[in-house]
């Protein structure tokens, strides 16, 4: 299984929409949860900034075409 820490940027009280990013990716469970204890530990804007672990699941993953190589 394949899990991804993903960075979620939000200026509350903002009429904008979240913005998110994949920051990692890991296929041990473990080493995710590290990896986002010091990308915690790091982030400096608490207030704006988050970032959660989700499973990825790959039935669901769609590229369109500008996205996939040839």
């Amino acid at each position: 299984m394949k899990y991804l820490i993903i960075r979620k940027f939000h200026i509350e009280g903002s009429k904008m929409k979240p913005d998110y990013h994949v920051e990692q990716a890991s296929d041990n469970l473990a080493l995710a949860n590290k990896k986002l204890v010091a990308l915690n530990l790091l982030n400096e804007d608490n207030r704006n900034y988050s970032f959660h672990i989700v499973e990825l699941n790959e039935d669901v993953l769609v590229l369109t075409e500008d996205m996939q190589v040839a």
